[in-house]
């Protein structure tokens, strides 16, 4: 069947763009033919956009899928795209009750009527498991991420005391050669008032 599909494309795309013309004319073209299709590709395309940046991650997969609720009501389920590369084979995309997947409701529907078999399903043990193991590497990241920052602290803190410790060295230094500089200031003006003194004659100190 979807081989059937794929060989009859142009046959599906055009009465697509056909039968909203023969409805509603011109504006049906539009509306019910291109802008139609217009959205339902952009959406589509968002699966693989959208959610390999945009929301969270409820199972850690190798890749950066995320599962995204705004392009999983607009995508009929297919925005919980982590749930999906998680477990690629399950006819379902949304993993717990809250997450709205219209698909997995349709297939339901036409498994009930018998119209479909076969239906993958992942048994919650191994979706327990993976939630698990996600939990425990946040976990590693998170005890990573804190001894990161604390390793960075302490080295600060020693980065900190070691630039203290220069500066009183350093102040000191300064001290002493202050010191230094302000006793040689006064025994160069001692000097020099001395010969001043000795230079003057007796009449010039009596004036």
């Amino acid at each position: 069947m979807a081989l059937f599909f794929h060989n009859t494309f142009y046959v599906w795309v055009i009465l697509g763009l056909f039968i909203p013309f023969a409805i509603g004319g011109w504006s049906g073209l539009l509306w019910g033919g291109l802008v139609r299709t217009f959205f339902t590709c952009h959406i589509t395309w968002s699966v693989n956009s959208w959610c390999h940046v945009v929301g969270n991650r409820m199972f850690n997969t190798k890749d950066q899928s995320r599962n995204n609720w705004v392009v999983a009501i607009l995508a009929m389920g297919e925005g919980w795209h982590n749930n999906h590369h998680a477990f690629p084979s399950s006819a379902f995309h949304g993993m717990k009750w809250w997450q709205v997947d219209l698909s997995a409701y349709i297939i339901r529907g036409l498994e009930k009527v018998r119209l479909v078999k076969k239906v993958v399903r992942i048994p919650q043990e191994r979706i327990e498991a993976q939630l698990a193991k996600a939990s425990t590497t946040f976990k590693d990241v998170q005890e990573n991420v804190q001894h990161k920052i604390h390793v960075a602290s302490h080295s600060a803190h020693e980065v900190a005391e070691t630039m203290m410790a220069r500066f009183e060295e350093q102040k000191d230094k300064l001290s002493e050669q202050a010191e230094h500089l302000k006793d040689s200031a006064l025994r160069e003006a001692d000097e020099i008032a001395a010969k001043v003194e000795s230079a003057i004659t007796p009449k010039e100190k009596l004036a």
